[in-house]
């Protein structure tokens, strides 16, 4: 099987023998970005439009009126928004690491310049995190967390409250159950798991419903490689996220109005959010051809059922084909019963969305990567 993923910056190829790793279906594309919104330079004044260009324009709000006359509920300005200003913190003091091959990679930051700028980045994050908490805890718009619970608690409760709301907002990073971002983690973990799933099965209605944007476009290209027409298009895949290294970790969080219709939304509020998630996880990718041959390494120790799975089953000893297109086969059972593959340990940095007003998951939207020689700071 040959994947070849084109982003917006280059081009990588995925390739994978047998036996292969969990990464050569998935993409695990290996350089460095941020997600950070290049913002325009100011201008002084705006260039007059020619008169091509405002017919242009006129015909489009035209469309637009119509379109909204047409549907009631129709919202302009509720269109997709570039990602925000989020951003990897590093580590002032980093070891340095090494490739593959044992070399050594210079570290990031190594000198005192670098040092007060990944300082003062690293502090502009926590702040700008502490805002968006600020403006997502004004529209009480944490999943899963009541900040105006009914019945109220009680005085004392609510005085606690009250004096610990400074101290909770630059908890962005927090892993504790009771924390405000509990909720967002848990959504992140299932989208994140939901998007791989649909992936190993080949579902690409299931996966618009957990990615957008470029992540989504990977993961396209991903599936159009592995179509029934394509090389080991006829193989049968499945994904196992067997347990998590260390609870996912909001690491940098925004939030912004981006329904700016008349009315206000009918669900939810005008806010989106995005969050940028670190994810350690143990993840194993079973390959099996259309006779039911397993393409891939055996595991050699046991393991608990996973926390997710694209399985229909989780009996190892169960066949990975379902009973309606299990494949007619003269050799032994063996070959339909399912091999363990080795789990694989990853670590994956994935920034989330969820327009709040909108009856939509927390979807996965792209995959942000440190920069070479640093050390995340988490």
């Amino acid at each position: 099987m040959r994947a070849c993923l084109i982003s917006s910056r280059r081009v990588f190829i995925l390739s994978s023998t047998t036996p292969c790793r969990p990464q050569s279906l998935f993409p695990n594309l290996r350089y460095a970005s941020t997600a950070t919104a290049t913002k325009p330079r100011p201008q002084n004044r705006a260039a007059p439009a020619t008169g091509e260009e405002g017919e242009q324009n006129l015909a489009e709000m035209q469309k637009t009126l119509i379109l909204m006359q047409d549907h009631p509920g129709f919202d302009p300005w509720a269109q997709p928004l570039a990602a925000m200003d989020v951003t990897l913190p590093y580590k002032l003091f980093p070891k340095s690491p090494k490739t593959s091959s044992g070399q050594l990679i210079k570290a990031y930051p190594s000198s005192m310049s670098s040092r007060w700028t990944t300082f003062t980045q690293n502090f502009t994050n926590s702040i700008k995190n502490a805002l968006a908490m600020a403006h997502i805890a004004g529209y009480n718009s944490f999943p899963d967390y009541d900040l105006n619970p009914y019945p109220p608690p009680s005085f004392i409760q609510r005085t606690k409250n009250f004096f610990s709301y400074p101290y909770r907002l630059f908890l962005a990073s927090s892993t504790n159950p009771t924390a405000w971002v509990s909720g967002i983690r848990k959504h992140a973990l299932e989208s994140y798991a939901r998007g791989q799933i649909a992936v190993a099965k080949k579902d690409r209605e299931e996966l618009a419903q957990w990615t957008a944007e470029e992540y989504k476009g990977d993961l396209e290209r991903v599936l159009k490689k592995n179509a029934s027409g394509g090389v080991g298009g006829g193989n049968t895949y499945i994904w196992n996220l067997h347990r998590e290294v260390s609870p996912c970790k909001v690491l940098s969080i925004r939030a912004v109005e981006g329904h700016f219709g008349k009315n206000p939304p009918t669900i939810g509020n005008r806010l989106v959010i995005q969050a940028l998630v670190k994810f350690e996880t143990e993840e194993s990718l079973e390959m099996y051809s259309p006779s039911g041959k397993p393409l891939h390494a055996p595991s050699t120790s046991s393991s608990p059922p996973p926390l997710f799975t694209s399985s229909l089953t989780l009996s190892p000893s169960s066949s990975p084909f379902p009973s309606s297109t299990k494949p007619n086969s003269s050799s032994n059972s063996k070959s339909n019963k399912r091999t363990p593959a080795p789990r694989s340990p990853l670590t994956t940095y994935l920034l989330l969305e969820k327009r709040m007003f909108m009856n939509s998951n927390w979807v996965v939207r792209e995959r942000v990567w440190a920069k070479p020689g640093a050390e995340v700071k988490a």
